[in-house]
């Protein structure tokens, strides 16, 4: 049981259905109860869909180690789960089952919602990470942005849901404009852009951490192209370019107390903090301790969503 835990990166899954979670919680239901409307979907409808972007993840992860086993027995030889603990069909075989168990339960709730053309997103994302595993992550900075856009769609797509009620929707709220029915895809559209600069930046920390096994089997990751200095520069641009945007964000849209000090404290320093730790990397070990560094700084972002749920539920006046 252990290996396909390790396998299917369990820590990593608890982690997308808490973001989806959260997301449903301090977000949608939030919104829809400051202006008395009724969700489109029931809880088991929110069970569904994350266990549908759960599974496929979990997929995803499976045949991104079947791809990489050669650059593993490099990079990382004594994590190497594929050939040492399971074996290439077994790990084909749970591939499948996890990646089309995932879509059915995507479809099950399109289905019944009516927009079962939505369903057709999952067969795409799963897709799109068996692309990544073959091909796309040896392509200059594609995997990359690949990984990064769909850790940004795990913030929205429980959003996606909920659009067709809010537009088709009779209340006179939304029918004279008092509520724009995309505001709730906006709002988790901006910590979806949160979760998509972070991954990106923690992608490209682990492409410097796996530069060596990168290297050798022909993968052209940036710090395989640009060399680990100049990576270092572009993570601490990216992580740079995080704050600034989270600092508009601030001034802009959220210039309240309890919004000022968490994201500061919370999120911003630590991005400094890592901006500095990355200039010094000099070995796996830094690297590592910068990945690490960066999912702790990406999960204290997610809660930040608790501080949302406050202000949509305690500050009326403001929407």
């Amino acid at each position: 049981m252990m290996p396909f835990l390790r396998l299917v990166r369990y820590k990593n899954l608890l982690m997308i259905a808490f973001a989806m979670f959260m997301t449903v919680f301090c977000i949608i239901n939030p919104m829809l109860k400051l202006f008395n409307l009724i969700s489109s979907t029931t809880a088991l409808d929110t069970v569904f869909i994350i266990l549908a972007c759960v599974l496929i993840a979990a997929g995803g992860y499976v045949i991104n180690d079947y791809f990489d086993t050669k650059i593993d027995r490099i990079n990382r030889p004594e994590t190497l789960i594929v050939t040492k603990s399971v074996g290439y069909s077994t790990a084909t075989k749970w591939h499948i089952v996890l990646s089309v168990t995932g879509c059915l339960f995507g479809f099950l709730v399109s289905a019944r919602l009516g927009i079962w053309k939505v369903g057709f997103m999952y067969p795409i994302i799963v897709g799109l990470l068996w692309f990544y595993s073959s091909a796309y992550k040896k392509m200059f900075l594609v995997g990359n942005i690949v990984v990064a856009v769909l850790s940004g769609l795990v913030m929205v797509i429980p959003a996606l849901y909920e659009m067709p009620g809010l537009m088709n929707n009779p209340d006179p709220i939304i029918q004279y404009g008092a509520l724009d029915p995309f505001l709730i895809v906006y709002q988790t559209l901006g910590v979806g852009i949160f979760a998509f600069l972070t991954s990106l930046t923690r992608e490209i920390i682990k492409d410097m951490e796996d530069e060596e096994g990168d290297k050798e089997h022909g993968a052209r990751t940036l710090a395989v192209v640009f060399g680990k200095r100049n990576t270092k520069i572009v993570v601490t641009i990216l992580n740079l370019a995080t704050v600034a945007i989270l600092e508009y964000v601030l001034m802009t849209y959220l210039n309240e107390t309890i919004s000022i000090i968490y994201i500061n404290a919370a999120v911003v320093l630590p991005l400094m903090f890592l901006s500095y730790k990355v200039l010094r990397i000099k070995d796996k070990k830094d690297c590592h301790f910068c990945s690490i560094f960066m999912k702790i700084t990406m999960l204290l972002g997610i809660l930040y969503l608790f501080v949302m749920r406050y202000n949509f539920l305690n500050f009326k006046d403001e929407f």
